[in-house]
């Protein structure tokens, strides 16, 4: 999602956040040559002049703390000082305000129901055709990421305005300045009615899902969702909330009141129980959970917490039927083979859920948001059954010739990794998979790690790495 993004910003911006990141990759005071940029497509005197832009763009005042980041160009290689996740974050928020091309976005999507065209291009002075090429270009962007054209609906551009202000503004600024009275308001009235303390991020999504409601309720779209009683506690104390702020019919307030009950139960704002749910919606969910326990039930053969893994998978069918999904992270592919490596068992019950889930959905879901869904099924199921409930356990003998001490030093660090499922013995058995010490044993037939000075970090790493090998191997010679 995040190179999609990138279309949103006008292009020398984007070729500057590109080498941005390329920096965090590398990390600070690494010179990068030049082979590593060919992806920006340009020469070595366009580069130059890049890295003078991005030199100049990182001296802004948006940057907080001391000292600022810095870029280096020598011929041959770049090199980054004080560069930092938060310093992106900073640097894609200042170059969305100042995007012309974003603004464009910022009009078709949030503005043009308050302003006219016309009086939207001389204040942005810009002419109508580039005003009209952008447009199209951002349309395209738009439907890249979120398959989102003129005919989508309401919650889809809902959504569409959520995942991008979010990914750009989130924990930077608030992008929806004009609106922050009535948020502020509505805030301090639904705080009375939560059982709980919200956290931060609670908090700041409800203010952007506050904002953009505000925003659209004066574009008069209309939507239909029918899934939340309408006798819930929650609908009826929120209605009364929004019939004092805003001035629109019975209906619309209904269909209003629902779509912010909702979005607060997606973001666990609002606890979620299936009794909440129309006796149509409530239905559905209980026969995909049932289902889906059934796929679980045939590759786990040990008892675990049924009620609360049916109660996760509840809350993940709830979350892909509901039509406003607004994801945020936990939406990267590329991670899912970390995943596959410690947990391959569990990896194969949750690809075997999203395939299943997708089958049930009427709507396509964002490539992204199929990601989420997998997160959250493997992170349920990693917190719900047992380490022990697959064959793929690595079982480790710890034996220094240092003596007990250094020896039960090593396994309490061991500990640290056991959640690669990981079985620790002070003597070798017919199970054990790996021997770790200090001396090499030639009457010990099995892998071996030898660790002949104090334990360092990237002794840990390398640990890691062969435990997650046996693991594979194990689960190929399992027949998965």
């Amino acid at each position: 999602m995040n190179k999609e993004f990138m279309g949103l910003l006008d292009e020398e911006q984007a070729k500057c956040l590109t080498l941005y990141e390329l920096g965090l990759d590398f990390g600070n005071d690494v010179p990068i040559t030049l082979n590593f940029v060919f992806e920006l497509k340009i020469s070595e005197y366009k580069l130059g002049q890049l890295v003078e832009k991005l030199s100049q763009d990182l001296q802004s005042n948006i940057f907080d703390g001391s000292p600022k980041p810095e870029l280096l160009f020598y011929k041959g290689y770049i090199l980054f000082k004080n560069i930092s996740s938060l310093g992106l974050r900073q640097l894609r928020c200042k170059y969305a305000q100042e995007s012309v091309r974003f603004a464009i976005f910022d009009y078709l999507l949030v503005g043009k129901e308050h302003e006219s065209k016309r009086h939207f291009i001389e204040r942005s002075h810009i002419s109508r055709s580039y005003f009209y090429r952008m447009s199209s270009e951002i349309n395209r962007v738009l439907y890249n990421i979120f398959h989102f054209d003129k005919n989508s609906s309401e919650l889809e551009v809902r959504e569409t305005i959520f995942d991008v202000y979010y990914y750009f503004f989130n924990g930077i600024i608030f992008p929806f300045s004009e609106y922050l009275v009535n948020v502020k308001e509505l805030l301090s009235q639904l705080r009375l009615i939560f059982l709980k303390q919200l956290s931060p991020t609670q908090i700041e999504q409800l203010r952007y899902i506050l904002a953009i409601q505000n925003i659209r309720i004066d574009s008069g779209k209309q939507f239909t969702l029918g899934i939340i009683n309408d006798q819930n506690y929650y609908i009826l104390e929120i209605k009364k909330i929004l019939e004092e702020i805003y001035q629109i019919n019975d209906l619309r307030l209904s269909e209003e009141t629902e779509f912010l009950v909702g979005s607060m139960m997606i973001n666990e704002i609002i606890r979620v129980n299936t009794q909440d749910f129309t006796s149509d919606f409530r239905i559905d969910i209980t026969r995909m959970t049932k289902l889906e326990m059934q796929i679980v039930d045939d590759e786990v053969d040990i008892s675990f917490n049924r009620v609360k893994l049916e109660k996760s998978f509840d809350m993940i069918n709830f979350r892909a039927l509901f039509p406003f999904f607004n994801g945020s992270t936990f939406f990267d592919h590329k991670k899912t083979s970390f995943f596959h490596d410690v947990y391959p068992n569990i990896d194969a019950i949750a690809t075997k859920e999203i395939k299943f889930v997708l089958s049930k959905l009427e709507r396509e879901l964002l490539f992204e948001n199929v990601n989420q869904i997998y997160y959250y099924f493997l992170f349920s199921l990693v917190d719900t059954i047992p380490a022990n409930a697959f064959m793929d356990t690595v079982f480790i003998t710890v034996d220094f010739s240092q003596g007990t001490l250094y020896t039960e030093y090593v396994k309490s660090r061991l500990m640290d990794l056991v959640s690669l499922n990981i079985v620790i013995d002070s003597t070798v058995f017919s199970r054990t998979d790996l021997y770790i010490s200090d001396s090499y044993m030639a009457n010990v037939y099995l892998p071996q790690v030898i660790l002949q000075d104090p334990v360092h970090d990237s002794d840990w790493k390398q640990l890691a790495n062969q435990i997650m090998k046996i693991k594979r191997i194990k689960y190929r010679n399992n027949g998965a």
